[in-house]
């Protein structure tokens, strides 16, 4: 007997489920909480299915019929109902997901927290002012290699060739994740390579004549700013390591010990992607630096403490600051004539020792590359791990202290 409206009205709910029939496959369930679903029930390879199809009085009984009269066409042409609903879940998942704008928040959410906060900065801003504005409703299907690359033109120029080729690498991962998430089949920036004038390679401004970078030392000495500025500093040149390493320096790091920093997987360039701490033994010189400075931070969680917020750590980039007061700026650099740069950088540290270390002191190549934290292999193809030559490592920071000692006397006697 087929349904009416007032027999669906007339339905009361009972301590158990049941069902009535519309015919063909068409029922309506009643649950003990009164609620009425209407189900479509057909066999497929020989096995029984259901399908829900809403509830009623949502889905009319005129619109539940018109649906159960689809599925029995599809089945008709040897379509699994199941199958065809969950494809056009899938493309209609398509068409509301795959904005441009959608699919970047989607991938910048994800990905953010494996960044440091200066990418996260950059990569917010190129978002947010290149390729949002440009791209935001287009769908990821229909985006065209040649538009990314007429946009990647157009921002280079303005004067911003480094940000267009940020844009490119940017673009590239966006739409490669489109498309492992299912939502494009092709990626557009894939093929964008050449379409940029190569980047200037600018290399981290550093003093390796040790002469003048006796006399760097002993300007560093004699800085007046800040004594936490100035104290980081001093420490920069004896350890070697990145600029953010070291302004992030926490005390509960330092083995008092062992004289051994150790930084913090979280805290390496690498970050996720190598995820083993670095260990940095310290000389006696780099000690006596952190005794002298730890009566006023040794409170605090970072060695190198915020201007502003002490619980916070310096910024990297009051190094840079400090040296150009020293004068460490804008100076004419003697193999580029006709190009004005730092004639050293905080960064610059690790250039100087890598000079210095190999070509003065005739170090061996492997213990400075470890101590810079870049990945070393033995003569197998094997990575050392953080401990791999440490007792070499701590011979060779005595000795690059001592050297330095001995580089600021002999500034001090011929200044």
């Amino acid at each position: 007997m087929h349904l009416t409206d007032p027999k669906l009205k007339s339905l009361k709910p009972e301590h158990k489920k049941y069902r009535k029939s519309d015919g063909q496959g068409l029922l309506i369930e009643v649950l003990p909480s009164g609620t009425k679903r209407w189900l479509f029930r057909y066999v497929w390879q020989g096995q029984r299915c259901d399908i829900g199809l809403g509830t009623y009085p949502a889905v009319s009984l005129k619109k539940a019929r018109a649906v159960r009269d689809h599925y029995r066409e599809l089945l008709a042409d040897g379509i699994d109902p199941r199958i065809w609903r969950e494809q056009k879940d899938r493309e209609k998942f398509q068409i509301q997901n795959n904005r441009f704008e959608q699919v970047a928040e989607h991938w910048y959410e994800l990905r953010e927290p494996t960044w440091a906060q200066s990418t996260r900065k950059k990569r917010r801003a190129l978002l947010d002012n290149d390729l949002i504005p440009r791209l935001r409703s287009r769908p990821v299907t229909e985006i065209e290699t040649f538009e990314l690359a007429q946009l990647l033109k157009e921002i280079a120029g303005r004067g911003a060739l480094e940000s267009a080729h940020n844009a490119r690498q940017v673009l590239n991962q966006i739409l490669r994740f489109a498309v492992q998430s299912g939502l494009a089949r092709h990626n557009p920036a894939a093929v964008l390579q050449g379409v940029l004038p190569p980047k200037q390679v600018e290399h981290h401004a550093a003093i390796v004549e040790p002469a003048k970078f006796g006399r760097l030392l002993v300007a560093i000495d004699n800085y007046q700013g800040s004594m936490v500025i100035r104290t980081m500093l001093q420490v920069a040149p004896l350890v070697f390591q990145r600029p953010v390493e070291l302004a992030k320096m926490r005390w509960e790091n330092i083995n008092w010990e062992e004289s051994l920093w150790t930084i913090p997987w979280q805290d390496k360039k690498e970050g996720k992607s190598n995820k083993m701490d670095h260990l940095v033994p310290l000389s006696r010189q780099a000690i006596d630096l952190l005794r002298t400075i730890h009566p006023y931070t040794g409170h605090l969680p970072y060695v190198f403490r915020g201007q502003r917020d002490h619980q916070n750590h310096a910024n990297p980039e009051s190094l840079n600051r400090a040296l150009e007061k020293l004068g460490y700026k804008d100076r004419i650099n003697s193999q580029k004539s006709h190009t004005k740069r730092p004639e050293h950088s905080a960064h610059g540290f690790r250039a100087s020792a890598r000079t210095l270390l190999d070509e003065t002191l005739h170090e061996r190549v492997e213990l400075i590359e470890a101590q810079l934290a870049h990945r070393v292999r033995d003569s197998l193809g094997r990575a050392y791990n953080r401990t791999t030559h440490l007792p070499e490592r701590r011979t060779m920071m005595q000795k690059w202290a001592d050297y330095l000692d001995e580089l600021k006397r002999v500034a001090i006697k011929s200044s």
